[in-house]
């Protein structure tokens, strides 16, 4: 970050985020916390390895989902665009982002992924309709992890 008269600006927080959000998703495991300190300039992160045990809660949490019926060859799928939690309404009482069956355009967005407070929209870049949803809200989900799949569509 440059040096500014000891203010941050949007700017400076939106790239340290961004930058935060790539050292996470490069880690192995599940990062744990992340600690920024601005005098000295001090980043802490702490993760598992994956090499501990874990329980079969956080074991369900992070595999990917299965699709209820098998999906075709020819199917697209819409993958998380990096570690955080799994979305699939933009919050608890409004309906989902998109359901089995909708036409999704390109541009569309089908979801969202949480990490650290940064919520950033999954958005599709194919057009198709969707015959999976794979994710479940507050799942874990890793980077380029299949979240909604669609079958190509000329309608």
């Amino acid at each position: 970050m440059e040096e500014t008269d000891g203010s941050v600006t949007v700017r400076q927080v939106r790239e340290l985020s961004t930058t935060l959000q790539t050292i996470a998703g490069a880690l192995p495991g599940r990062v744990h916390s992340i600690s920024v300190r601005a005098g000295e300039c001090s980043v802490e992160v702490i993760w598992s390895d994956g090499e501990e045990a874990r329980s079969p809660q956080v074991e369900r949490a992070v595999a990917p989902a299965e699709p209820a019926e098998p999906v075709p060859d020819d199917v697209l799928s819409i993958t998380a665009p990096m570690v955080g939690t799994f979305y699939g309404r933009p919050s608890p009482d409004e309906p989902a982002f998109v359901d089995l069956g909708d036409l999704v355009e390109i541009g569309t967005q089908v979801a969202l992924v949480e990490a650290m407070k940064m919520f950033t929209p999954v958005i599709s870049e194919f057009r198709g309709r969707v015959v999976a949803v794979r994710g479940t809200d507050g799942d874990m989900v890793e980077f380029g992890q299949p979240l909604v799949d669609l079958l190509p569509t000329d309608e």
